[in-house]
């Protein structure tokens, strides 16, 4: 009976805005810059699906002792910039999840790890022309704010941005 409901109100859906269950899945690497000096290559991921979009990045760096793990996961609304077909602008709400560990061992035997989380404001930018039928090139600018005095351990900013290429496939 459930699953019938469901059946019903996707078609509902599908009927009135078809572009609301289209989805498309994405995946491509760029480069992410922290504050005003540090540039790290990245990787991203994302799934849209009509106007709403979820993305990820993530990004990672080892030093002998010292390992980070960053993501930025945002959710944003996207809407086309004028007339456009391929260019389009979104506006969310985003976070910053950071693993840090340190390899110096205390009197127990442990090594020190901190996970911080911090939430922000998220923008972007992004070209996605349709190379064939179901394809699409994803060029993209995306940036997280995050309010002042938030911060990781050994690294304080207020932002990250990221430009990213990528391969979308339309579902």
């Amino acid at each position: 009976m459930l699953i019938a409901q469901l059946r019903l109100s996707l078609l509902a859906i599908a009927s009135i805005a078809p572009q609301a269950l289209a989805l498309e899945f994405g995946g491509g690497g760029g480069i992410v810059t922290q504050g005003d000096d540090r540039l790290s290559p990245a990787i991203q991921g994302w799934m849209k699906a009509g106007r709403v979009l979820l993305s990820s990045t993530f990004i990672g760096e080892k030093n002998s002792a010292f390992a980070q793990q960053i993501a930025f996961p945002h959710m944003s609304y996207v809407a086309p910039l004028g007339k456009s077909k391929t260019i389009a602008a979104s506006l969310g709400v985003g976070g910053m999840v950071a693993r840090t560990s340190v390899q110096k061992f205390d009197e127990n035997g442990n090594s020190s790890r901190k996970v911080t989380a911090s939430a922000g404001l998220a923008l972007g930018l992004n070209w996605t022309p349709q190379l064939s039928r179901r394809i699409r090139f994803r060029l993209s600018w995306d940036s997280l704010f995050i309010p002042p005095g938030i911060s990781v351990l050994y690294i304080t900013y207020g932002h990250m941005q990221s430009v990213t290429a990528g391969l979308g496939w339309d579902l």
